[in-house]
């Protein structure tokens, strides 16, 4: 159990939603490369992220420490994205309606767990120091996607004397790779005070999972629709998009329906990582209320809303991003951004709060080349390399816009 629940923690290290380089239609063919990745959590600090994911000694100092700083329930999770679309505004003098179509490729692995603080204790103590309590995993979920979409792009421009407004759609072909999925909407684990039984209760509970023991890249197949509009002036951008309506179909899943109590009785439990699989093997199959079942399934994909709003000033601009994730353990995310109206170089700085994590702060720049190319770096957490034992987050994202 130890090293399941150590795998599933570590899916989540995979981010917070970092990526600025939004496909926007304006009257060129454009190039476009985003790729973003981190870890963040509301409570585990970046130190002990950090000790976790490049394994490290943890001592008891830190496991205390980040203790203190835990919820009754927390969210710890991330994401790593790499995509590139070829995007095409076709120009028509004659009209002010223009077609927007294009194609574009992405490769996505997302992980995000809810958990207590009960699991966090169970997790790097073990149960022994908490012999006579019960430890509450109520309400502790985790979910975890990796798949690949060819999206298809078409939709209209608008222009007038002073904007443009683009409404566009793709239309998406997902390959699944993985997933994993397990919600425990009651279960505890009580330990006898002289270590004589263990009990693992857990109620309206499930398990499901993709094949782990295939060899095949592809797992499912699914299809996706992204909506998109946006209003573009000349000092004014607004953009909103609803992304990933659909799921995968998986070719082989297996389902666990859990409600149960399991009894370790008649052996000497010092910590519950001690059981041996003979034991649990044992003990799994006396118990006739775990129902699983195999085949193939439906999964719908993890929604991202967003609304992003730019507006240009004299020596610099400013920008509010707004996101929020369907089917996920997520909290609405904001970021205010301000960036030097510079004619190469533009420097700017984020301030952002949600998501997986809680406070954030980061720089970022803008480069562009021979008035066609713009690269984009930054990160919207400079804390966690900062302030690491105070930090809960850390993240990266670079992109490429070119014209042509």
């Amino acid at each position: 159990m130890k090293n399941y629940i150590a795998i599933l923690i570590s899916f989540c290290s995979l981010a917070l939603t970092a990526q600025n380089n939004f496909v926007l239609p304006d009257s060129s063919n454009q190039f476009i490369f985003n790729s973003c990745g981190g870890v963040g959590s509301s409570g585990i600090t970046q130190k002990f992220i950090n000790k976790f994911l490049f394994p490290n000694h943890i001592d008891r100092d830190l496991k205390d420490e980040t203790l203190k700083k835990l919820n009754e329930n927390n969210l710890f999770g991330g994401s790593i994205l790499g995509q590139f679309n070829l995007f095409f505004d076709s120009k028509n003098y004659a009209s002010k309606i223009s077609n927007i179509f294009g194609i574009g490729f992405s490769s996505n692995i997302q992980g995000n767990l809810s958990f207590t603080k009960d699991l966090f204790k169970l997790t790097f103590y073990g149960n022994q120091p908490f012999a006579g309590e019960y430890l509450s995993l109520n309400n502790t979920s985790f979910n975890k996607v990796s798949y690949s979409n060819i999206e298809f792009s078409i939709g209209k421009t608008i222009s007038g004397k002073k904007a443009r407004k683009s409404l566009w759609i793709d239309l998406g072909l997902v390959l699944g790779h993985s997933f994993t999925n397990f919600e425990l909407e009651k279960a505890s684990i009580y330990t006898e005070e002289n270590g004589d039984y263990l009990d693992i209760n857990i109620e309206n509970s499930k398990f499901h999972f993709s094949d782990t023991l295939s060899l095949s890249l592809v797992q499912g197949f699914g299809v996706k629709l992204d909506f998109h509009y946006s209003y573009q002036s000349k000092k004014t951008t607004f953009l909103f998009s609803a992304e990933n309506l659909g799921g995968i179909r998986w070719n082989s899943t297996t389902t666990a329906s859990l409600d149960t109590t399991l009894r370790f009785d008649g052996i000497e439990i010092g910590s519950i990582f001690q059981l041996s699989d003979s034991v649990l093997n044992e003990v799994s199959t006396l118990d006739s209320l775990i129902k699983i079942k195999n085949g193939s399934s439906f999964k719908n994909l993890p929604i991202n809303l967003t609304a992003y709003f730019q507006k240009e000033l004299n020596f610099f601009r400013i920008d509010f991003l707004l996101r929020y994730r369907v089917n996920s353990n997520f909290t609405p995310y904001t970021r205010f951004g301000a960036n030097l109206n510079l004619s190469v170089f533009q420097p700017g700085i984020t301030v952002a709060y949600g998501g997986h994590s809680n406070l954030q702060a980061g720089i970022n720049a803008d480069i562009k080349l021979i008035k066609k190319i713009k690269i984009q770096v930054g990160t919207n957490n400079l804390l966690g390399t900062l302030i690491p034992n105070s930090s809960t987050a850390l993240d990266a994202y670079a992109g490429l816009k070119m014209k042509f």
